[in-house]
């Protein structure tokens, strides 16, 4: 069974949660029996132009043409070419469309020939810009053309979703969407599609300063907007806490608390699940689920969060999952019961619901494959 799985480069290298994802679910294809897939990484428009400036050229596009800016962003006649010529060469069974900003893809559908499509959605598109829309303060005329963008997201996202055979969708909430806008197709949800085995070593000692870390792309606003927060507002009002920041960009934050450790990329994660007393999950914004919470939930590292950092995610009962208002966290952490969360380990049950493993053969029975 050969499967095409597209997906657009910036999603295949670097860091950060959408990278993660990808990956994740890449692997849980490629571990299907039978599976031989072929990953087709889609190279970015206009790569040489700073972020900023992709962002106004996507979004003239779109309002010139109709079609939704991200998906402008990401494809441009390039990757349709690219995407084509594969199509051609590999005839696949199954074909993977990594985002829905990709969706366009599928007005080729002629070259794919019987070949069944799956949409993997990261998030849905047209609730991000309607969230944006309405948080920012902007002049009525641009508010209605940015509504067009909405609309044509919309419309587009839900016009794909209804050809698929399949819908992974990384949030519960986002999947309930796809089960409105496309009814009649099989809709799952998976929060994370993690391999191997959790963090099996010991747990740091509490005997000093409580450890607590956030690990984070800090080029993404969401996470920008939370590490903010954290240092500045938080950390000023705790005693007897130290706060490490890793990923990329955290290293900006360094040198401006004595009870700060800006760490930067580390190479290795089981460094932040070693040293770790409790994982600090401070999101305000952004949809989708929040990857590096699920990602601690799994290696059984306990989580300090607010009420939108646990956004998407099912139902869970779990002690070592703390979800306090930003309000609360200072006198939580003053408190007896921070060493108490700081000595909880995630329930193994809990870790499990984001195992590869527990997904895989869901996405084999809906697809026919044993």
């Amino acid at each position: 069974m050969k499967i095409l799985f597209v997906a657009a480069e910036p999603h295949l290298a670097g860091h950060g949660g959408a990278v993660t994802y990808t990956g994740s679910i890449r692997r849980l294809f490629a571990t299907l029996e039978g599976a031989q897939v072929e990953t087709l990484a889609l190279p970015l428009p206009w790569r040489r132009l700073p972020p900023a400036l992709r962002r106004a050229r996507a979004m003239l596009a779109a309002l010139l043409s109709g079609t939704p800016s991200k998906s402008r962003y990401f494809l441009d006649r390039r990757a349709r070419r690219v995407y084509r010529a594969t199509l051609r060469r590999l005839r696949p069974d199954i074909v993977v469309i990594n985002s829905a900003d990709l969706l366009p893809l599928i007005e080729d559908k002629d070259e794919a020939g019987a070949a069944r499509y799956v949409l993997v959605s990261h998030n849905v598109e047209t609730e991000i810009i309607r969230g944006q829309i309405a948080a920012t303060a902007l002049p009525a005329p641009l508010k209605r053309l940015l509504a067009r963008d909405v609309a044509a997201t919309q419309a587009a996202e839900a016009a794909g979703a209804r050809r698929m055979a399949l819908i992974v969708c990384i949030s519960h909430d986002d999947a309930c969407w796809y089960r409105e806008h496309a009814p009649g197709v099989p809709v799952i949800a998976v929060p994370g599609a993690f391999d191997g085995s959790p963090w099996q070593g010991p747990r740091p000692a509490l005997d000093g300063p409580l450890r607590l870390a956030m690990l984070a792309n800090m080029d993404w606003w969401p996470n920008l907007e939370g590490a903010g927060w954290l240092v500045n507002v938080l950390l000023p009002r705790l005693e007897g806490v130290e706060v490490h920041l890793y990923g990329p960009g955290s290293e900006r934050y360094a040198g401006r608390h004595p009870m700060l450790h800006a760490h930067g990329y580390v190479e290795s994660l089981d460094t932040i699940w070693r040293d770790t007393h409790i994982m600090a999950c401070p999101i305000f914004s952004g949809s989708g689920v929040n990857v590096k919470l699920v990602e601690a939930l799994f290696h059984r590292v306990p989580v300090l969060a607010t009420p939108h950092a646990r956004r998407g995610l099912p139902p869970l009962d779990d002690p070592a999952l703390m979800v306090l208002d930003p309000q609360d966290w200072a006198a939580f952490l003053a408190s007896p019961h921070a060493r108490a969360l700081a000595e909880t380990r995630v329930a193994e049950v809990t870790a499990q619901l984001f195992a590869a493993r527990s997904h895989r053969a869901a996405i084999a029975a809906h697809l026919g494959l044993g």
